[in-house]
């Protein structure tokens, strides 16, 4: 990962019949008790998607816990009782 303009960047790059690809994705490092963590710790989905709808939120938020769920996703499965967000 690369720290670059106050964000996280997952850097990939392949070599595939003769051309290279470069893919660059952004990771937002959130505070654990933001909204959005929130959300997914309730199982709210439908706040969820309002977030992402708003540009407030993006499914490549990450908290940066050693030894914790670190994604949204993770954490919102983190919970039995949350099914239907996994």
């Amino acid at each position: 990962m690369l720290w670059l303009r106050g964000h996280f960047w997952d850097v990939a790059v392949t070599h595939a019949e003769g051309s290279w690809n470069i893919n660059l994705q952004a990771r937002n490092y959130l505070p654990w008790d933001s909204p959005i963590f929130e959300h997914c710790r309730n199982g709210d989905i439908a706040a969820v998607k309002q977030m992402f709808r708003d540009g407030t939120a993006s499914p490549h938020d990450t908290i940066n816990l050693p030894n914790e769920a670190n994604t949204l996703l993770q954490v919102g499965c983190q919970s039995l009782r949350h099914r239907p967000l996994c």
